[in-house]
């Protein structure tokens, strides 16, 4: 009979999700929405519930709190997470009973990130205690750890980019598959309508097919395939071409067509409302300000030394805020200070050795990091520039790649494990970093130590809620 040890050893992935689990109920059942926009988010899919579909041509004035809304470029997330709570509202009108299934439903799409991840690098070849500490240690981030149980977009992009990644396989290794081919299309096209910022993702993938195609055959081969991309010869083809057909449409119609009219995929709330409409939003209004408040003869600082301050600074702050506040935690800094600045040096001295160890798809990770965190940097570069001051500088926007980061650095942790064999301790020193960064603020712990929202004012509820925040302080602080 197995025991719970031997289920572990065989899958220790059910660490990770365990964890992921425990740190979701403690955010759903105790925090009211406040971090990473969830209420913004929350609000969204609740305007669209009453909506028959997601096509907003005329934006009521009371609806100007969420910002612009007829060309929202994530219309479709809050339109596809409005229907269970439209179920939800016909059983009840309780606001809680919405906000809870919201909160399981997005709990449910990042554990699915996590075992479509472990599929993802168990495929490729890495160890599945590689893959599962990799996935352990973006959990115990404190950026990550209400993420799981809040409602926001991002959830759900960390399980497509996963996917994405195993279609992007499932083409290569079957000859270029035309059906492979259309789902993956269509799975990209469908992620960059829930959050653009997975395009580069997308972007990397199709061009990683098309090169390899190239390669592998005569270009009139090519171009008969894909002449024959769309020719009908089963029913479950026909529904890849018309969904590939439709959501090639929804994506023109709103990210290109908002690329095209404002020069952006996320269109600019004052380039279609009022300055005075758009205040009503707090991340327009905090744009206008500072768009206002800029001196005339204002010099942006270059791009490196931009890099060097603003930006790395910021992601480092991000990483150890857990949403609520910017908290002091000591040794969580600490750790956090040391592994931000020394692994990406760590990973590119061995990044080497990995390449030569999983080939190909190591090199389509490294490029897709570098192109995603790139685009990212360039994006609040601009911004920047725009607004003179940083903004939108936060560490959870790197989550669909994070992954891969951390995956190499336990790769290249792995080469010294031999130093540890005699006295069994490389387990020993990952269960106590583990403990250390639990009880110091790493994962929902931070959470506790110091914020004050509240769910609802159940007595019971307050209490538990006051006695876990008074444990953590004390460990934190005395």
């Amino acid at each position: 009979m197995w025991t719970i040890n031997n289920r572990v050893r065989e899958n220790p992935i059910i660490i990770v999700v365990a964890l992921v689990l425990l740190q979701s109920f403690f955010y759903v059942y105790f925090f009211s929405p406040g971090i990473y926009d969830e209420l913004q988010h929350y609000e969204f899919i609740k305007f669209y519930s009453s909506k028959l579909n997601p096509f907003i041509s005329i934006q009521p004035v009371e609806a100007d709190f969420l910002g612009e809304i007829t060309r929202s470029p994530t219309y479709l997330y809050y339109f596809i997470l409005s229907l269970p709570l439209r179920l939800i509202q016909f059983i009840t009108q309780d606001n809680m009973a919405g906000l809870y299934i919201l909160r399981a439903i997005h709990t449910l799409c990042f554990i699915a990130g996590i075992f479509a991840f472990k599929m993802l690098f168990t495929r490729v070849g890495f160890g599945k205690y590689v893959s599962a500490t990799a996935l352990l240690m973006v959990v115990l981030i404190p950026a990550t750890s209400g993420l799981p149980g809040s409602v926001n977009y991002d959830n759900l992009i960390f399980l497509l980019t996963p996917l994405s990644f195993i279609y992007l396989l499932d083409v290569l290794d079957t000859n270029f598959n035309r059906r492979k081919i259309l789902a993956y299309l269509c799975l990209g096209l469908f992620a960059c309508l829930i959050k653009f910022s997975f395009a580069p993702i997308f972007l990397v993938g199709t061009i990683v097919i098309i090169f390899k195609a190239f390669k592998k055959r005569q270009e009139s081969q090519i171009s008969d395939n894909l002449k024959s991309l769309f020719s009908i010869k089963e029913p479950m083809y026909v529904v890849l071409v018309l969904l590939f057909v439709s959501l090639s449409i929804l994506f023109v119609e709103r990210p290109v067509r908002n690329f095209i009219e404002f020069g952006n995929p996320n269109s600019e709330c004052v380039k279609i409302l009022s300055q005075e409409r758009c205040s009503a939003n707090y991340i327009a209004k905090r744009n206008i300000d500072f768009k206002n408040g800029k001196p005339e003869n204002f010099e942006p600082i270059g791009p490196l030394k931009y890099a060097q301050t603003l930006w790395s600074e910021s992601l480092l702050k991000t990483t150890v805020y857990t949403g609520v506040g910017n908290q002091s935690l000591p040794i969580v800094q600490s750790i956090f200070s040391v592994l931000f600045t020394a692994s990406p040096f760590f990973i590119a001295y061995h990044l080497r050795g990995i390449r030569a160890s999983y080939g190909t798809v190591a090199d389509i990770f490294v490029v897709t990091f570098l192109v995603y965190t790139g685009l990212f940097f360039v994006e609040v570069y601009t911004a920047y520039i725009d607004l003179g001051k940083p903004v939108a500088i936060n560490f959870r926007y790197l989550l669909p790649v994070i992954p891969f980061f951390t995956l190499f650095f336990v790769e290249s942790l792995k080469i010294y494990k031999f130093i540890f064999n005699f006295v069994k301790i490389y387990h020993i020193i990952l269960l106590i970093g583990t403990l250390l960064l639990m009880t110091q603020g790493g994962g929902i712990v931070g959470l506790f130590h110091n914020n004050q929202l509240y769910l609802s004012d159940a007595e019971s509820k307050r209490t538990l809620f006051l006695n876990l925040q008074r444990y953590s302080r004390g460990i934190l602080y005395e």
